[in-house]
C-alpha cells in the first residue's frame, strides 16, 4: 500500500540523515532565511511608518493617503519578495544536490551544496517566477471553486476547503525542484514531470 512505501521512505531517510549528518544544514538556513525575511519586512514597517508615511494623514484626500501607504509598503513587499526568491533558490538547489549525494552515499559536503547553486540556480528562480506567474492568472479559477465549495458545502467549512486546495496545488507543484537537479532538466519540462508525477502518485504526495 501507499502508505506502508511512505512508512519505507521515511525510515530510509533516518538512516541517511544517522549518517550524513550535513544534511540538517540546509535546514538551519532555511531557518536564517525565514528569520531574515521577517526582519526586513519588520524594519521597512517601521521605517515606512516613521519616515513620515502618515503625515498630515487627516488634511490628505482618500486617494492621496492610499497613495502614502500603498507605494511604500508595496516597495517593501517587493523587495522582500525578491530576496526571498533568491534565497529560497540558494538553499533548494544546493540542498537536492546535497541529498542527492547523501542518497547515493557519497561523501556528501558544502560542495555538493554550491556545484548545486552554480548549475541549477537560474532554473529554479525561473521556474519559481513562472509558478507564480501562473498562479496569479489562474486564481480567478481557483476562486471560483473556492466559492462553489462554500456554496455546496457551507461557509463554517471553508478553511478547510482552502486547505485542501493549497494541499492540491502544492501537491501538483511537488518535485519540480527535484526533478531540476536529479534529471538535468529546464523549468517547464521539470514542472510537467511534476504534474505527470502527480498525477501517477497523487495519494502519497498529497
Amino acid at each position: 500500500m501507499w502508505f506502508d512505501s511512505i512508512m519505507d521512505d521515511f525510515k530510509s531517510a533516518l538512516f541517511i540523515v544517522n549518517k550524513h549528518k550535513g544534511v540538517f544544514v540546509p535546514i538551519f538556513l532555511r531557518l536564517i532565511m525565514h528569520i531574515i525575511i521577517g526582519i526586513i519586512l519588520v524594519v521597512g514597517t517601521i521605517i515606512t511608518i516613521t519616515s513620515g508615511i502618515f503625515a498630515g494623514i487627516s488634511e490628505a484626500e482618500t486617494f492621496e493617503l492610499i497613495m502614502r501607504i500603498a507605494i511604500p509598503a508595496s516597495l517593501v513587499i517587493l523587495i522582500s519578495y525578491i530576496i526571498y526568491i533568491v534565497l529560497w533558490g540558494l538553499i533548494e538547489v544546493g540542498s537536492i544536490n546535497l541529498f542527492r549525494a547523501a542518497i547515493k552515499d557519497e561523501n556528501s559536503n558544502k560542495n555538493h551544496f554550491f556545484i548545486g547553486i552554480k548549475r541549477y540556480l537560474k532554473h529554479v528562480f525561473t521556474g519559481k517566477l513562472l509558478i507564480h506567474f501562473l498562479m496569479m492568472i489562474s486564481s480567478p479559477i481557483w476562486l471560483l471553486l473556492y466559492g462553489l465549495y462554500l456554496i455546496l458545502v457551507g461557509i463554517p467549512t471553508g478553511g478547510w476547503g482552502l486547505l485542501f486546495i493549497a494541499i492540491v496545488i502544492s501537491s501538483y507543484f511537488a518535485t519540480w525542484t527535484i526533478a531540476i537537479v536529479h534529471n538535468d532538466l529546464g523549468p517547464i519540462k521539470a514542472i510537467k514531470q511534476s504534474f505527470s508525477i502527480a498525477r501517477y502518485h497523487f495519494k502519497p504526495l498529497f
